[in-house]
């Protein structure tokens, strides 16, 4: 399969609003990561569950759990480089950077991309406590 370029993912997840359903990718491993009909395409368009699994691992870094204004929202731009290496970072706000980490290599579209986690209750779906829905911006 040919690869996709940062334009042309991003122009075949323009038509997606909202979502009609939630999905987990893992869960055993990630119980609390949702995903839209957005995301869920996008995972499996650009093979990166492994965005969607890091986003939820690091709910668990100090940093990003203890930070009050991610607890709500969280905005996360992925920006790849030319080279293949990449940064993950999340925000509270536009250029409100809390946490920056490091991807060695990766085979996701040269550019940026940007993803938001919202919190849910996971009551919604029939579980206890506290999750995230990974959302694509035109699903907000």
């Amino acid at each position: 399969m040919e690869k996709l370029t940062m334009e042309e993912l991003k122009n075949e997840l323009r038509g997606f609003r909202g979502t009609s359903a939630y999905y987990r990718p893992q869960p055993l491993l990630l119980p609390h990561l949702l995903l839209t009909d957005g995301t869920k395409y996008l995972a499996e368009k650009a093979k990166c569950y492994w965005l969607m699994n890091l986003i939820a691992e690091l709910q668990l870094n100090p940093k990003i759990k203890n930070h009050p204004e991610l607890r709500k929202i969280q905005f996360w731009r992925l920006h790849v480089y030319e080279k293949r290496d990449a940064h993950l970072i999340v925000e509270w706000d536009t250029d409100k950077e809390v946490y920056r980490h490091h991807i060695k290599h990766t085979d996701f579209p040269v550019g940026t991309f940007t993803l938001y986690a919202q919190a849910i209750n996971l009551e919604y779906i029939g579980k206890t406590g506290k999750g995230w829905v990974c959302h694509l911006p035109s699903e907000y």
